[in-house]
């Protein structure tokens, strides 16, 4: 089967588009899972790796979500792990290796995301209270996250499947991804782990402090 042959063109600073670059009808390259022609992203490659790894997707919105609201009674005893889940989503619905892919993945789509995030709602309205507004928002904006992160590393089409919207560059270049996860790894376990434990110590040395002077 014929793809045909994605020519890389290089363009002058001064002739560079802000954010994406015009392709002619010749040399856009079309996706092998539907055939539709792929929206024009600035350093467009075929790849075998060109997404974000998912485990800055699932850990980003649970460090976000613990530094703004700690531990809020809205988030319940699994709320953070529902969060991180949700962050890790779209990948998990539609599971992609490259760039090109992505572009035709309908989890990565403000449609898919609308219709998550009303179905969140409808299930926090008539929970009765086991998942609030406030969690399902959370987990809303976990999902729109993922996202953002991809627009960022290589781009999204927004609209997909119901119509074709493509923004996004390489601002994170692919060599930060690994780097990225251990970092946010690193960050979850000063979290959850040695910041409880340095907490726990710092108030039984102030209870060990106060029996001393009575």
């Amino acid at each position: 089967m014929n793809h045909g042959v994605f020519i890389e063109l290089r363009l002058s600073p001064e002739k560079m588009p802000n954010k994406t670059v015009v392709a002619t009808a010749g040399n856009v390259p079309r996706s092998l899972r539907s055939g539709r022609p792929l929206p024009a992203v600035p350093h467009f490659k075929r790849s075998a790796k060109t997404q974000m790894d998912i485990f800055t997707h699932a850990l980003l919105p649970v460090i976000l979500t613990n530094a703004i609201v700690k531990r809020s009674d809205w988030l319940g005893r699994w709320g953070l792990l529902a969060i991180g889940f949700a962050g890790a989503l779209p990948d998990i619905l539609c599971p992609h290796l490259s760039l090109e892919a992505r572009m035709t993945s309908w989890s990565h789509g403000i449609p898919c995301w609308i219709l998550l995030s009303v179905i969140l709602i409808i299930v926090a309205v008539f929970s009765r209270g086991k998942i609030t507004i406030c969690l399902a928002l959370a987990l809303s904006g976990a999902y729109f996250l993922h996202m953002l992160c991809d627009a960022i590393s290589g781009g999204v089409d927004f609209l997909y499947p119901l119509g074709s919207w493509t923004w996004g560059r390489y601002w994170v270049d692919p060599i930060w991804w690994i780097p990225l996860d251990i970092i946010c790894f690193l960050i979850c376990y000063w979290m959850f782990r040695i910041e409880p434990d340095l907490r726990k110590r710092k108030q039984k040395a102030e209870q060990d402090a106060s029996g001393n002077r009575r």
